[in-house]
C-alpha cells in the first residue's frame, strides 16, 4: 500500500509527465530534481525509476541524446529492480529513440524490438499503457525503416498503427498516424495523396481541439501546397496560421520551422524583402543546440537568395560556410548538400579551384553516406535475422514443454496439411498438363497445315488459320497468367497500392472492351450507374482484374440473347459492384466449391470458350488483399449475381514532408 508521501510523489510524477508531453520548459528540470530528492529520502524505488526516465525524456526533447541515453540506461537498471514490465519496455523505447537520434540504426532497432516483445509478452500487467506503447513502437520502428530508405516497410508499419488507432476509436492516435502516413507519402513524391491524409488529420485535430496537432498539420498541408500543387498563396496562409498557433502554445521548434517556411514561400511569391526578414528572424531564434537543424536551414535559404537573386557571391559563401560549421558531422547528406551549394557559389564567382574542391566533397560525402547506409542496412538485416532466430528458438523451447498429446495433435494436423498440399500439387500438375496439352496439339496441327504449300498459298485460309492460332495462344496465355497470379498471391508477392478509386471509371475500363464480345454472342451488356460519384478504397489495377474476371465469366457462361447487368449499390459505409447474368445458375454443390482453385462447376461456357477454374479463386484473394469481400447468390436456372464489396472512401486518400517526431512518452 503506497504511503501518503509516495502518493504525493506519484501526483508530482504525473504532473511532470504532462508538462513534458507539451515540450517541457526549463523550470521542469528543477521540479524533477526536487522530486528525485524526495523519492531518495523515502526509498521509493518505483518513483526513482520513473523520475530518472522522465529526466532522460527532458534531455531527449532537447536533442541531447548522449545525456538522455545515459539517464535512460540508469532508469533501465532501476526498473529492473521493480516489477513494472510495461514501464521497463517504455524505458527501452526511449533508449532506442536515443540511438536513433545518434544515427545508430541497428542498436535503435534492437531496443525497439526488445521493447515491443516485452510489451506484448507482459501486456496484461498494464493493458492501457501497453497499447499506447505498442503504437509508439510501430511508429518508431517505421522511422528506422524510413531512415534506411525502406519506405514501403515504413508505410506498412504506419498503416498498421493507423488501423490499431481506428479500431480503438482513438481520435488523437488516429490523427498522428494519418500525419505520419502523409509525411511518408510526401517523401515518395505523392503530394496530392499526402494532402488527403493531412486533411483528415486536420479535421480530427480540430474535433479534439489539439492545438499543437492543428499547427503541425497546417504546416504539413502547406508543404503539400508549396511542393506539390505550387499554390504558394494558399501555402502562405496555412504557414501563417500554423505560426500563430505555435506562438500561442509556446512551441519553439514549430515557430522556427513555420517562420523559415514562410520565408521560403514568400520568395516564390516575389516578396523577397519579407522573405529575407523571415529568414533572418528564423536565424536569430535558432541559436540553441536543439534548434541547430533549423539554423542551418535558415542559413542555406539566405545564402541561396544572396547567390541567385542579389548575386553577392562572397556573402553567400560566408553564409554557407557558417551552415557547414553548424551541420553535425554525422549528417553527411546535409553536409553534402551544403558543399554542392558552395560549389555553385564559387563557380559563379569564377573561383573554379574552390568550386571543384566543394563539388568533390559533395560527391565524396554522398558516396560515403550511401555506403554507410548500405552497411547499416546489412547490419540491421543481420540483427533482424538474429532476433527472429532467437524468437523461433524460444518458441521451440516452449513447444518442448508442451504435453506429448498436444505435440502429436499438432504433428497430425501438419501431416494432414502436407497430404492436402501434395494432393493439390498433383491436381495442379494434372490440370495444367491437360489445359496446355490440347492447345499445343492444336498449334502443332495448324503449323502442319501451313507447311502444305497448296493451302499456304490461299490468303483467306492463312488468315483464318492465323486467327485460330491467335485464339489458341490466348487460351494458353490465360492459363499461364492465372497460374502465375495464384502463385504470386500465395507467396505474398502481389504488389498493392490502396487509393480512393472512382467506381464508375473502373466499370467503364472493364466493360468497354466486352461490349463487342457480348454483341458477338447476341447478348446485351447494360451498365446501371450510381446516382452520384462513388469512390472506394482499393488498388485500381487489382479491382480491374477482379471485375474483369466476373464480367468475363458472365459473358462466357450466359447463353445467346441474354442480358448481363453491372450496377453499383451503396449499403451503409460499403459499396457493392454487382454483376448479374441470366446463365444456367449454380447448384448447391457448385456454390460450396465456387471460390476454390481449379473449380470445375456444372455450368459450361456457352460458345466453347476456355476456363481454367482459377478466376474466382483469384478474385477472392484479390478482394481479401483490399479488405473487401466477394460472394454469389444463385439458384439453378435463375442466373447468378456476383457481388464485390469494398469500403467507401470518404476522401481521395493518398499522402506528405516531415522531420518525423519520435513518439517518446507512449
Amino acid at each position: 500500500m503506497p504511503t501518503a508521501e509516495q502518493h504525493h510523489l506519484d501526483e508530482q510524477i504525473k504532473n511532470i509527465s504532462s508538462r513534458l508531453r507539451t515540450g517541457g520548459d526549463d523550470a521542469v528540470l528543477a521540479v524533477i530534481q526536487d522530486a528525485w530528492s524526495q523519492a531518495l529520502k523515502s526509498d521509493y524505488r518505483a518513483g526513482l525509476a520513473r523520475l530518472r526516465w522522465l529526466h532522460a525524456c527532458y534531455f531527449f526533447l532537447r536533442a541531447d541524446y548522449p545525456q538522455a541515453l545515459q539517464l535512460a540506461e540508469e532508469s533501465r537498471q532501476l526498473f529492473r529492480a521493480v516489477d513494472l514490465p510495461i514501464e521497463l519496455a517504455r524505458c527501452l523505447n526511449t533508449i532506442a529513440s536515443c540511438h536513433l537520434g545518434l544515427d545508430d540504426l541497428p542498436r535503435a532497432l534492437q531496443f525497439f524490438l526488445e521493447s515491443r516483445e516485452l510489451a506484448t509478452r507482459r501486456y496484461e500487467s498494464n493493458p492501457d499503457l501497453a497499447d499506447a506503447l505498442i503504437s509508439s513502437l510501430l511508429n518508431n520502428i517505421a522511422l528506422v525503416y524510413d531512415s534506411l530508405g525502406d519506405l514501403e516497410k515504413a508505410l506498412e508499419l504506419f498503416s498498421e498503427n493507423l488501423e490499431r488507432k481506428r479500431t480503438a476509436s482513438d481520435s488523437t492516435g488516429t490523427l498522428f498516424a494519418l500525419n505520419n502516413i502523409g509525411l511518408l507519402q510526401a517523401q515518395l513524391g505523392d503530394h496530392s495523396s499526402a494532402a488527403h491524409y493531412h486533411q483528415q488529420a486536420l479535421e480530427l485535430a480540430q474535433e479534439t481541439q489539439n492545438q499543437g496537432a492543428i499547427a503541425d498539420t497546417l504546416n504539413n498541408l502547406a508543404n503539400c501546397l508549396k511542393n506539390g500543387a505550387k499554390e504558394y498563396q494558399k501555402a502562405l496562409l496555412q504557414y501563417q496560421q500554423a505560426l500563430q498557433i505555435y506562438q500561442e502554445v509556446g512551441d519553439q521548434r514549430g515557430v522556427a520551422a513555420a517562420t523559415i517556411n514562410i520565408g521560403d514561400v514568400m520568395v516564390l511569391l516575389g516578396r523577397t524583402a519579407e522573405a529575407v526578414e523571415h529568414w533572418e528572424h528564423g536565424l536569430a531564434m535558432t541559436t540553441t543546440p536543439h534548434l541547430a537543424s533549423y539554423h542551418t536551414t535558415a542559413l542555406m535559404s539566405l545564402a541561396g537568395h544572396q547567390r541567385d537573386d542579389v548575386r553577392d557571391y562572397e556573402y553567400a559563401i560566408s553564409l554557407l560556410q557558417k551552415a557547414l560549421a553548424t551541420a553535425p558531422d554525422r549528417d553527411q547528406l546535409r553536409r553534402a548538400d551544403i558543399h554542392r551549394e558552395l560549389a555553385e557559389a564559387y563557380r559563379l564567382a569564377d573561383n573554379f579551384q574552390q568550386a571543384f574542391h566543394h563539388l568533390s566533397e559533395h560527391y565524396a560525402l554522398k558516396d560515403q553516406a550511401m555506403n554507410e547506409r548500405s552497411t547499416v542496412r546489412i547490419r540491421t538485416m543481420m540483427l533482424q535475422f538474429d532476433t527472429e532466430q532467437a524468437r523461433k528458438e524460444a518458441e521451440i523451447a516452449h513447444l518442448r514443454n508442451v504435453e506429448l498429446v498436444q505435440a502429436n495433435a499438432q504433428l497430425q494436423q501438419a501431416n494432414e496439411r502436407l497430404v492436402g498440399l501434395n494432393y493439390e500439387k498433383n491436381e495442379f500438375l494434372g490440370i495444367t498438363a491437360h489445359d496446355l496439352k490440347n492447345p499445343i496439339a492444336a498449334i502443332r496441327g495448324f503449323a502442319g497445315l501451313l507447311r502444305d504449300r497448296t493451302m499456304a498459298n490461299d490468303p483467306t485460309f492463312v488468315a483464318e488459320l492465323a486467327t485460330d492460332i491467335l485464339q489458341t495462344a490466348d487460351r494458353m496465355f490465360e492459363t499461364i497468367t492465372n497460374l502465375l497470379d495464384i502463385n504470386r498471391l500465395e507467396e505474398g508477392e502481389m504488389q498493392m497500392r490502396t487509393t480512393a478509386v472512382d467506381v464508375a471509371d473502373i466499370i467503364d475500363r472493364v466493360a468497354r472492351p466486352y461490349l463487342e464480345r457480348a454483341s458477338q454472342k447476341g447478348q446485351t451488356l447494360t451498365i446501371q450507374p450510381a446516382e452520384r460519384a462513388i469512390r472506394v478504397m482499393a488498388d485500381a489495377n487489382l479491382l480491374v482484374q477482379a471485375l474483369d474476371n466476373l464480367l468475363s465469366n458472365a459473358i462466357k457462361f450466359s447463353p445467346r440473347g441474354k442480358q448481363i447487368t453491372v450496377r453499383t449499390v451503396m449499403v451503409g459505409s460499403k459499396v457493392r459492384i454487382e454483376v448479374q447474368d441470366q446463365g444456367p445458375g449454380l447448384t448447391a454443390k457448385d456454390r460450396q466449391r465456387l471460390f476454390g482453385k481449379f473449380a470445375r462447376l456444372s455450368a459450361r461456357p456457352t460458345a466453347g470458350e476456355h476456363s481454367t477454374g482459377l478466376g474466382l479463386s483469384i478474385v477472392q484473394r484479390l478482394m481479401e488483399l483490399m479488405q473487401g469481400s466477394v460472394w454469389c447468390q444463385s439458384e439453378p436456372g435463375n442466373g447468378a449475381l456476383f457481388v464485390l464489396e469494398l469500403p467507401t472512401a470518404t476522401y481521395d486518400f493518398n499522402l506528405a514532408d516531415r522531420e518525423g517526431p519520435l513518439t517518446l512518452l507512449g
